[in-house]
């Protein structure tokens, strides 16, 4: 009897997350925070500093039968200078959104069963006031489910510190990042 190979299994799904360079040609959605661009990079806008990424992959069977979610756990503090006076947001804690998927805007099905999302997690300005301090750790993971044909997901990470309206750090990165990164810096929030 001849011998056969194995076959190789079916993969239902892929998904990754591009967090520099350009959009992929196929990604056909203007990027929120540069509508003219194709980079995938930090960008400062009057109301909200953020990267731009963007998350693609592909799925098997009718797209109908797919949903795309996305779950993001983060710590934010920040000193907001106010007219009134400095204004303190410190939660001391992670928050959770469970249910921070793409808005129809920033989702596209592209051709073989391929899709686009992007994103721009980062720091929003509070309109007319700057930002002393602020420091932020966003972990992310990103899934396209199907009941019938189970789900892929992928874990990704921002982290941003602005000082006197001037980002001074931030990074994007596969995997997850500690919630208390900025805690070994000079800081505002650091305990003595």
């Amino acid at each position: 009897m001849p011998e056969r190979a194995a076959e190789a299994p079916i993969v239902p799904c892929s998904i990754g997350v591009t967090i520099s360079g350009n959009i992929s040609p196929e990604d056909r959605i203007p990027l929120s925070m540069n509508p003219g661009g194709t980079e995938l990079k930090l960008y400062e806008n009057p109301g909200s500093v953020g990267h731009a990424v963007e998350i693609r992959g592909t799925i098997q069977g009718d797209p109908v039968e797919w949903t795309m979610t996305q779950v993001v756990t983060s710590r934010f503090r920040a000193i907001y200078d106010t007219p009134n006076g400095p204004f303190t947001m410190d939660i001391g804690r992670t928050t959770t959104q469970p249910n921070d998927a793409p808005n129809p805007g920033r989702f596209q099905w592209g051709p073989d069963n391929k899709f686009f999302w992007q994103d721009s997690p980062g720091i929003y300005k509070i309109r007319g006031e700057s930002i002393r301090y602020a420091d932020q750790v966003q972990n992310l993971t990103s899934s396209v489910t199907s009941p019938r044909f189970g789900s892929c997901s992928v874990k990704w990470s921002t982290s941003m510190k602005i000082v006197n309206n001037k980002v001074v750090s931030s990074s994007v990165k596969l995997g997850f990042t500690p919630y208390n990164k900025w805690d070994r810096f000079p800081n505002p929030f650091r305990r003595r």
